[in-house]
């Protein structure tokens, strides 16, 4: 049986600014099987949700996340209109909808699975990474939550990391993906995701290629025909999209 979940990039970013607590409802209101974010250490090692460390694209400052206090970070993103949130905030915000972390850079590992794993939550999460060394470390110090390589356009990479350190899928750029990665991938029980699809007539294409996929996108509203009829959402029109970010 074909079943294609759906995943909502940074919540979902057409719908709402990138992870942030209203990215996650609009994802989870649009009909999203799961909702991914990106997380970032401060400098007195917490947990924000930000897809870079440089906050100029994002709150206009010249500064970076990994070199200030939750405190001070929390208020100055405030000032700029665009109050940044903690990892607490949006396992909160998910409620029971399940969630792909996205950890960024280095020194995490530890620090998430010491935090995840006393969660009550931690059982809908799955952490993912291009650091897989980090990744591999995590796993280490949380073997019960799932673990995903991510890949760029060599997908065969992620794939091989997924098979040495013994993780639980990949998550490689759509671009990536071919019928051997799959079937390599499938035959060791990974579960794939693919990044960031947001073309639905390519995601169509996708569906029938690879069944059992996982599609990461910006848009979960205009992917609900790849659900089962009993399942797809019909999203409020008083959803509106917003500004769509790159991975």
């Amino acid at each position: 049986m074909r079943r294609t979940k759906i995943i909502g990039h940074r919540g979902a970013a057409s719908l709402a600014p990138e992870n942030t607590i209203a990215a996650i409802k609009a994802g989870i209101t649009a009909g999203v099987d799961a909702v991914e974010i990106d997380i970032r250490l401060t400098s007195d090692k917490h947990f924000v949700l930000s897809h870079d460390n440089n906050m100029q694209r994002l709150w206009g400052l010249e500064s970076k996340i990994s070199d200030l206090d939750l405190k001070i970070l929390l208020s100055l993103t405030a000032a700029a209109g665009r109050p940044i949130i903690t990892l607490t905030d949006a396992l909160k915000a998910s409620g029971d909808t399940p969630i792909f972390i996205e950890a960024k850079g280095v020194g995490w590992a530890r620090l998430l699975a010491e935090y995840l794993s006393s969660h009550p939550k931690k059982a809908q999460c799955t952490v993912i990474a291009y650091h897989h060394h980090e990744l591999y470390i995590f796993g280490q110090n949380a073997p019960k939550i799932p673990i995903y390589a991510i890949g760029r356009l060599n997908s065969f990479d992620a794939l091989n990391n997924a098979r040495i350190f013994g993780f639980d899928g990949i998550d490689v750029n759509f671009w990536g993906l071919n019928p051997l990665v799959y079937w390599l991938s499938r035959r060791r029980k990974l579960s794939v995701v693919v990044y960031t699809m947001n073309l639905p007539w390519l995601a169509q294409i996708f569906q029938l290629l690879y069944p059992n996929l996982a599609i990461t996108t910006n848009v979960p509203q205009k992917m609900q025909f790849l659900r089962p009829r009993h399942l797809r959402t019909k999203h409020p029109r008083h959803l509106h999209l917003h500004r769509t970010p790159s991975r």
